[in-house]
């Protein structure tokens, strides 16, 4: 057993990280929050994203072998290369990294004890700038997939406490969450948030849609005079279903334009609660402003129908 407690030498001291900064030693930060790297890292350290470089962005698993290797070589990082891990929220994703270079073979990796905030409250240097890196050769072993977990929690949680049993009967297990319940339990705020936010828009389309339906309605009754001197000249359905739908639309062009302007404003409040996608993402908005057309047009079509059917001999008698 190492010193540290542990079955294996895993966990390096900051003390022993700062002693050997200058050896044949990678330090790599992988951060859940991808930003802290560019605020401030460990002199020499080189970043790990978790997503883009450690996850196949097809099937969200485990990168190939090949790609492993350039991405191990491109950081510097050889066969005999001590690599030692860190990152924010108590080295959640530098474990997450341990695991995957010890799932392709490398046999000397090891996590910085309290992670970047224990470096960061000794009062240690950091650094924004980026380290010099040669590219390095680097030739991983095959998958080793007995160290995947591919069954159910459960079984799992018994095999890993006897493990733990068997080398210090008196050490505490507690806590074991797979990472799907590890996310759901810090991201579940967020899921509320959101679905009542989604729940608040379809109530306001819903309100909006009536309200457009009831303004143009109320505008067409109060032409119906005009609309039958025009129909009496000689002006057709189509000339009259668009005089009422062209002043819809130009409402609705003004609503786009500032709902648009104020949702891009507002989204910079909100960039800190959303994950993985940015305040103006195309996609989101295009669909938006495709799906307030389509309600628009659709509240303004019956009104502009009816005005067509008028009959300019009873509507020059509307009062």
């Amino acid at each position: 057993m190492a010193g540290n407690g542990y079955a294996k030498p895993v966990l390096v001291t900051t003390d022993w990280l700062a002693d050997h900064l200058d050896d044949n030693v990678v330090v790599a930060e992988v951060d859940e929050n991808t930003d802290l790297y560019e605020e401030g890292h460990i002199p020499g350290a080189v970043k790990l994203h978790w997503k883009d470089d450690l996850q196949d962005p097809v099937e969200r698993d485990v990168i190939e072998k090949d790609a492993f290797e350039q991405l191990m070589g491109s950081r510097g990082i050889g066969n005999d290369t001590t690599v030692v891990v860190y990152g924010d929220k108590n080295n959640w994703f530098a474990a997450y990294a341990y695991w995957y270079l010890k799932i392709y073979g490398h046999s000397d990796v090891r996590i910085l004890d309290g992670g970047r905030q224990k470096w960061i409250d000794e009062g240690r240097d950091l650094t924004r700038d980026a380290p010099q890196v040669s590219q390095a050769g680097y030739s991983a072993q095959e998958r080793d997939e007995t160290i995947r977990a591919r069954r159910d929690a459960a079984t799992l949680t018994s095999i890993a406490r006897e493990e733990v049993r068997a080398i210090d009967p008196d050490l505490p297990v507690f806590g074991i969450l797979t990472m799907d319940q590890q996310l759901a339990q810090q991201r579940w705020p967020f899921r509320v948030f959101g679905s009542m936010f989604a729940i608040f828009a379809v109530i306001a389309l819903s309100l909006s849609s009536v309200g457009l339906y009831a303004v143009t309605a109320y505008s067409v009754a109060q032409r119906t005079q005009e609309i039958g001197v025009r129909v009496a000249l000689g002006a057709q359905a189509a000339q009259v279903w668009w005089l009422v739908m062209r002043r819809a639309i130009v409402q609705l062009v003004v609503g786009l334009t500032i709902g648009i302007g104020g949702a891009i404003g507002v989204g910079k409040l909100l960039e800190s609660l959303l994950v993985q996608t940015g305040t103006r993402d195309s996609a989101t908005l295009t669909s938006i402003v495709a799906l307030l057309i389509v309600v628009s047009l659709a509240a303004c079509f019956w009104p502009a129908r009816r005005a067509t059917r008028l009959d300019p001999v009873s509507a020059l008698r509307y009062e």
